[in-house]
């Protein structure tokens, strides 16, 4: 298994288990975005290890990476929201697992704005659709 670490925030390989351990415990050090939204957590990290996995090929009884492979290291996920029974739309929508795994810190910045981007207009087209329903109630004379 490839270990990895980040130096000025470029993914650099290592073969040192131990500098690898010591880099993952600090996650202000593999952080790149955290976010949180009327209780929706969004969150973008460096992982570390390589989530690749459909590019690889079994060589000689052992994966290998194909030509032109590139590792995923970093992940942003839309989670821990806070949920009441107005809330299951967003439950539904992505079932606490909304996912997007990335190859470059760039790349996991950009994914970290769209799920941003997911949220507000989530939040957004939530406070509009409620809106229009107090608005649209209609009332019985007694």
């Amino acid at each position: 298994m490839n270990h990895y670490i980040l130096k000025n925030k470029i993914p650099v390989k290592t073969e040192d288990f131990k500098a690898f351990c010591l880099f993952m415990e600090d996650i202000s050090s593999r952080r790149v975005s955290y976010d949180s939204i009327k209780g929706i957590n969004i969150s973008t990290v460096f992982l570390g290890l390589d989530h690749n996995f459909n590019n690889m090929t079994e060589d000689d009884e052992e994966w290998k990476p194909k030509k032109n492979y590139i590792p995923i290291l970093f992940e942003t996920m839309i989670f821990n929201a806070t949920f009441d029974n107005d809330d299951d739309v967003l439950r539904l929508l992505y079932n606490d697992t909304y996912i997007k795994r990335s190859c470059t810190w760039e790349e996991a910045e950009t994914e970290h704005r769209l799920a941003l981007e997911v949220v507000n207009n989530y939040i957004d087209n939530r406070e509009k659709f409620e809106e229009s329903m107090k608005s649209n109630i209609f009332r019985i004379k007694q």
